[in-house]
């Protein structure tokens, strides 16, 4: 006898966008901002992650992509 089930896949693939939706949304603001392509502003993401270590640079950041202060703890993570 074979157990048929549905598959987990779906599912999968809807949890990983929905955990890399903020990380999209940054990456949206920066590329218009910054003129790049959307992807070269994920690549940007580990860059900027360690820039906002610096507080008085965070802000600075934040201000010229109007990041809002969850996308903004985000990047402090």
């Amino acid at each position: 006898f074979q157990k048929y089930e549905p598959t987990k896949r779906i599912l999968k693939m809807w949890q990983a966008n929905i955990a890399n939706a903020k990380k999209k949304a940054i990456a949206d603001k920066i590329a218009e901002k910054a003129h790049v392509s959307k992807k070269e502003a994920i690549q940007m993401m580990p860059y900027l992650k360690k820039m906002f270590n610096d507080k008085k640079m965070a802000k600075e950041i934040a201000e010229e992509f109007e990041l809002m202060s969850d996308e903004v703890d985000w990047l402090k993570k």
